[in-house]
């Protein structure tokens, strides 16, 4: 899987150097702006731990190893934390049988490496589902991968998203866990700069972890379900444009509104979808008008 490899390592990532398998995706320019986003907090959560790196002698072992076991133990953490909120991140993070000595590792370098290790799942989430949608399109057509691998990238990438187009639920998990990942990483990072304040008690800084865990908790709890209605319709952009353009083609050739919707659903112009969701997707595209209903 994409970035599996580097999950481990959160000090060797390059944030200024992505990768090439990534950047020469069809459908990274479209993603490029979450990538950014999240190799720039990765930039951020590397530069708290500056002190251990060399330009002659590149990381620490000892750093690494310490942020490497973070990240590998990342979802022990996250349990032992939801389950004692009251010790806070950074002892949560210390207690996690990391196997290694944290003694010269600050509170606020273990919260950042569990910070990165956010960011990093956000990126592989969303460039396993690129890859896995850009090489599902070639082996669609197993006579001609060769063809559609070496075909201009405009038409490489229309061949590409009409099989996207085909399973849209993959990406909306995508999206939705890479988001999920972002909110975490932003919200460890809140943490860990808050420990960088030397004047915090140590009662100050469990407050601080438990009050960013606590209004993420509710952000999503009321953003939720926003947030994924806002996604599919994003998915669904192109198909609903496609339903409306051919729904003004009937209206135009018949001259009535009466029985477009119908119409499509008959002859397989619908996407697959009920003649009830065309009407509604011709409504709100402006094409036809909805009918009121009648008083009683």
């Amino acid at each position: 899987m994409p970035y599996r490899e580097l999950l481990g390592h959160p000090l060797e990532i390059d944030p200024d150097d992505l990768p090439s398998r990534l950047t020469e995706c069809a459908l990274y320019p479209e993603f490029a702006e979450r990538f950014a986003d999240a190799f720039d907090l990765i930039d951020e959560g590397q530069h708290l731990w500056k002190k251990f790196y060399s330009h002659d002698q590149g990381w620490d072992p000892v750093a690494s190893q310490v942020a490497s076991r973070v990240s590998l133990m990342a979802f022990n953490i996250r349990q032992s934390f939801n389950s004692y909120p009251s010790h806070g991140l950074a002892k949560a993070i210390r207690d996690s049988r990391l196997g290694v000595d944290t003694k010269v590792v600050s509170d606020t370098q273990l919260v950042a490496a569990l910070a990165i290790d956010r960011a990093c799942r956000s990126i592989q989430i969303l460039w396993a589902w690129i890859n896995w949608i850009e090489g599902d399109a070639r082996l669609g057509d197993l006579p001609h991968t060769a063809q559609i691998s070496m075909a201009p990238p405009d038409i490489y990438l229309e061949m590409v998203n009409e099989h996207r187009a085909t399973c849209p639920h993959l990406e909306i998990e995508a999206r939705e866990s890479a988001a999920i990942y972002m909110g975490d990483a932003r919200n460890y990072m809140t943490i860990a700069i808050a420990y960088l304040n030397p004047d915090l008690t140590e009662e100050e800084r469990v407050a601080v972890s438990r009050g960013a865990v606590t209004a993420d908790r509710y952000a999503r709890s009321r953003k939720g379900t926003l947030k994924s209605a806002e996604v599919r319709k994003y998915v669904h952009a192109d198909r609903d444009a496609a339903i409306c353009k051919k729904g003004e083609e009937r209206k135009n050739a018949t001259g009535t509104e009466r029985g477009v919707a119908p119409w499509m659903f008959e002859y397989g112009f619908g996407a697959g979808l009920r003649t009830k969701q065309i009407y509604n997707i011709l409504v709100a595209g402006g094409v036809l008008t909805r009918k009121k209903k009648k008083k009683k």
